[in-house]
């Protein structure tokens, strides 16, 4: 058995100024991630999160057409290109498969390398 937490953006490996609520909120769903891991390990349920970057959905895509230079600037820092939709789901399949069966308590970035540009 699997738990998946979704964790909006990848806050959670990034500090960003006047975000500290935000950051914080994502800094504990990455430490209940890894504490319900091995609360649940005996169990033999894994518990993984997923974070996410921009993610192409229609608001962003609207936003980027207007010239919104934050979201320029963000879709800019994505070493190859913003997340699609599915490129998430992807990640979701993959911890849902036996081919994760021995992976739990880890918070995966799906983030185009935002977190290291």
């Amino acid at each position: 058995m699997m738990m998946r937490l979704r964790v909006a953006w990848n806050a959670v490996y990034l500090g960003i100024a006047g975000r500290d609520c935000y950051t914080a909120a994502k800094g504990g769903v990455a430490a209940i991630t890894r504490s319900m891991a091995v609360e649940f390990a005996p169990q033999r349920v894994r518990v993984n999160a997923i974070a996410p970057s921009a993610t192409m959905t229609d608001r962003v895509r609207r936003r980027l057409e207007a010239g919104n230079p934050r979201v320029t600037k963000l879709a800019a820092a994505h070493l190859v290109g913003l997340i699609e939709p599915e490129d998430i789901a992807n990640m979701a399949v993959f911890l849902a498969s036996e081919e994760s069966r021995m992976v739990t308590g880890h918070v995966y970035p799906v983030d185009s390398g935002v977190t290291i540009s």
